[in-house]
């Protein structure tokens, strides 16, 4: 099985599967950089999660995910998230390759609505969504 190192700021390296789940990573730390690779919850591994929340994210390349075992251990995983009250995303391969911005989206808002002060860089600007208030 492919694993590919990520050396990040804290000099540790994050391994992960597939080079879609390291783009994805790379991505959304560069918004904010609370996202850590590889949480363990439970039973379960996660490709990411928001440090400090609740949020946990899987990069869901279009090969693997397409074969049935792996769908229904996606369900299960799925259904132990919302047994635990965790939130659990799933980033479509071919969704983020057509629109980055907006296959995160919904991670984005989710980071807001936790806290409306947090740091949110796009392009490495300082970012509000525009319907943070909706989110309430």
């Amino acid at each position: 099985m492919l694993q590919i190192a990520l050396r990040i700021n804290t000099k540790k390296y994050v391994f992960f599967k597939t080079e879609f789940e390291e783009t994805v990573f790379e991505y959304l730390s560069g918004i904010n950089g609370e996202i850590v690779g590889q949480v363990k919850k439970g039973r379960w591994t996660f490709d990411m999660a928001v440090s400090g929340t609740n949020i946990l994210i899987e990069a869901d390349g279009s090969y693997w995910h397409s074969n049935p075992i792996v769908k229904k251990r996606d369900e299960r995983k799925d259904a132990w998230c919302e047994e635990n009250h965790f939130d659990l995303y799933r980033i479509d391969e071919l969704a983020f390759y057509k629109n980055r911005e907006s296959a995160c989206q919904i991670i984005i808002d989710r980071m807001l609505k936790l806290d409306p002060n947090l740091e949110i860089k796009k392009n490495g600007q300082p970012y509000k969504s525009p319907n943070v208030a909706d989110l309430a």
